[in-house]
């Protein structure tokens, strides 16, 4: 094999996925109303959000997404309480910073988990950020949503290495999508992923 046909693998690769039917993940964005700047808000709806439907659209994963307007309320001592969320939707909570519960003074730009039966994402629009550093710094959204995708949101919370390598392999996949308009098996996790949301 010659190295101008090993360059042109991912070319062809990202081709082959278009040719396939998109997967559609629906998607329950919630404002939060009453921590969300407006410049906040402005910056998510156009400029992380847009980048993030492209990225998924280039690996043929689609979004059927819903707005509404909702809150992220923190009560002391107790987890967050998020309203309104929606099953069988993967629930994007976009917000100032990550409850104080679940971000342990780490400063995150968001997080993904189950929370009460409820699939969700949470963005904290003061740090996040969209691409900016291959694998090291890339788009909030994406990578929330990638954890969730690629299945890790039925995982254990680990740590140390195991969340080391769990962070790294969707940095990788981040990457790939963003620089070269291909995720790789982020198609084939999301039909499967669609399929366990939906049961």
């Amino acid at each position: 094999m010659t190295r101008r046909h090993f360059l042109a693998l991912p070319a062809a690769g990202a081709w082959v996925g278009r040719l396939e039917a998109p997967v559609t993940v629906p998607v329950h964005v919630i404002q939060d109303v009453k921590a969300l700047r407006p410049d906040s808000l402005h910056d998510f709806l156009w400029r992380l959000w847009p980048d993030t439907v492209s990225e998924f659209a280039h690996c043929g994963v689609q979004f059927r997404t819903a707005f509404s307007s909702g809150a992220v309320e923190r009560p002391p001592y107790r987890e967050p309480v998020i309203t309104p969320l929606e099953e069988h939707a993967v629930n994007l909570a976009v917000t100032d910073r990550i409850p104080s519960y679940w971000d342990n003074g780490r400063n995150l730009s968001g997080i993904t988990k189950l929370h009460r039966g409820y699939h969700l994402c949470v963005i904290a629009m003061a740090t996040a950020h969209g691409n900016a550093i291959p694998l090291f710094a890339l788009n909030t959204c994406v990578h929330e949503l990638l954890h969730a995708i690629m299945g890790d949101i039925f995982e254990t919370q680990a740590g140390g290495v195991a969340r080391q390598a769990r962070e790294s392999r969707i940095d990788w996949l981040a990457t790939q999508m963003w620089l070269l308009h291909s995720g790789g098996p982020v198609r084939q996790a999301a039909a499967k992923y669609v399929a366990r949301l939906q049961a």
